[in-house]
């Protein structure tokens, strides 16, 4: 999956993500993708249907999972972006 397959993904299972990426000015790599989504997630995870929440891992470990030969760059902007955020909070 592309970036911009991955960001429309995004944006399906988020709507307002879409304006959210649009006024972030960080998003020109993958990883920046993956901090905005993060951003967003931390800003708006309380206005979430538990439904919303509980696929956003699937999402994630779907793109990972399909990438066994580390070949997908935004594969591994999740997993660099998930190790940076287990490395803030620790």
């Amino acid at each position: 999956m592309g970036k911009t397959q991955f960001r429309v993904a995004l944006i399906r299972q988020f709507p307002s993500f879409g304006s959210y990426w649009d006024d972030e000015d960080i998003n020109s790599e993958d990883n920046g993708l993956l901090s905005s989504l993060f951003f967003f997630y931390k800003a708006q995870h309380l206005n979430f249907e538990e439904k919303t929440i509980s696929e956003l891992p699937t999402i994630l470990e779907e793109i990972v999972s399909a990438d066994p030969n580390d070949e997908s760059d935004i594969a591994n902007a999740i997993c660099t972006s998930c190790l940076e955020l287990i490395d803030e909070n620790i």
